[in-house]
């Protein structure tokens, strides 16, 4: 009977406990929060985002202030004690005076007088306000690159259409032929689709196949996770992704991202291996003219991308989440695009990397397998 007893107390009070926690939850503020951007804009009012630091109020131990260090001690959830939110402040705190110098204080004591019914204030950091004008306006240096891609898609333009209509090696010689053929559209399309015979092209045909899927999941990886970065209304979802074997994929990226760097170590190895069987010696001249031929072909087309972030991309959109990622990629290029065409991104400060401006994150594994295309590329043309 006493056990009894024991058990059924044990039952009501963990049924108490479970309601107190699922209503503290109901109360925790949200981790993300934006209000209509359009609506703002429309009506010409001010959006700021900001991050919201909680702490309680005269170090008050309330039961919302403990689920809230509960839920931000686990590694696998998000701070709940610090808030992403960005706010039409004309709406949203009505009696402030957005002109006003003050406007992060005023902003602060607006959202503590918000969550002081909860027993928490906390400090505001990183404003980041917008009016109805643009941040960024055109400047010389996107007139500047304007021009030259205007120029070069002229240039593609001219040499696809002389291409067609013409033998372009008996009008303009073999070497200038040689040169628009390199700016036309189909003749590049069937170079790309081309697939020269040889012993390996039927020996990794299952390699490039896993090659495919292994870049899909990368891709997906990527995508998902820079999702979750935010904002995201559902964080209980969230959180639980890694609860799930059906979706912990998505939110293991370094996992997917490691099969990557394994597969191409693989393929540094057979051509290892496929290389030594006919030459022992390496020669320091050809691993230098292969250096150049590989920074030849891939440098265009990274100027190119780098030359796009830095200048017209931050124009083809708004919102505070476009400015958040793009506006501060613009600055970041324009700042360190030069570490890029060096391929040295990842090298400059790698104590510090979380706070370095990079330019064109997600090219950082450039840097980590350009070592090993190169060798590759050098050891396949020694066969």
């Amino acid at each position: 009977m006493f056990f009894r007893k024991v058990i059924f107390s044990g039952i009501i009070l963990g049924g108490y406990f479970v309601d107190c926690f699922s209503s503290e939850m109901a109360n925790i503020p949200p981790v993300f929060h934006q209000d209509s951007y359009d609506d703002c804009k429309l009506h010409e009012g001010v959006y700021c985002s900001f991050t919201y630091t909680l702490k309680p109020i005269q170090d008050n131990s309330t039961i919302l202030w403990t689920v809230i260090k509960e839920l931000s001690s686990n590694p696998y959830n998000y701070r709940h004690d610090i808030l992403r939110h960005s706010i039409c402040v004309t709406s949203s705190c009505p009696r402030l005076n957005t002109s006003s110098s003050q406007l992060e204080e005023e902003i602060n004591n607006c959202y503590d007088q918000k969550y002081k019914s909860l027993g928490i204030a906390g400090s505001i950091s990183n404003l980041k306000c917008e009016g109805i004008s643009s941040e960024h306006p055109i400047d010389g240096v996107d007139i500047f690159l304007a021009f030259l891609f205007f120029t070069y898609v002229t240039v593609i333009a001219v040499a696809t259409l002389l291409d067609k209509i013409c033998d372009v090696h008996k009008v303009f010689g073999k070497r200038l032929g040689l040169v628009v053929e390199a700016f036309a559209i189909m003749k590049n399309w069937n170079r790309l689709k081309t697939i020269k015979p040889s012993p390996d092209v039927e020996r990794l045909r299952s390699i490039q196949g896993i090659r495919f899927y292994n870049m899909v999941l990368v891709i997906l990886t990527h995508v998902v996770l820079f999702n979750l970065m935010g904002p995201v209304a559902n964080t209980i979802q969230t959180e639980n992704l890694t609860h799930r074997w059906t979706t912990v994929f998505l939110a293991s990226g370094p996992l997917c991202v490691s099969t990557f760097f394994m597969m191409s170590s693989w393929l540094l190895i057979h051509g290892l291996l496929d290389a030594f069987k006919h030459k022992k010696e390496i020669s320091f001249k050809v691993l230098a003219l292969v250096f150049i031929n590989r920074y030849i072909r891939l440098t265009p087309t990274l100027a190119a991308i780098i030359a796009f972030q830095a200048s017209w991309l931050r124009h083809f959109g708004d919102g505070p989440n476009w400015y958040h990622h793009v506006g501060e990629e613009f600055i970041r290029c324009r700042k360190n695009w030069w570490t890029n065409l060096l391929y040295i991104h990842n090298y400059v400060d790698p104590r510090n990397m979380v706070n370095i401006p990079l330019c064109l994150t997600y090219t950082y594994f450039k840097d980590c397998l350009g070592l090993n295309n190169l060798l590759l590329h050098y050891y396949s043309n020694l066969k």
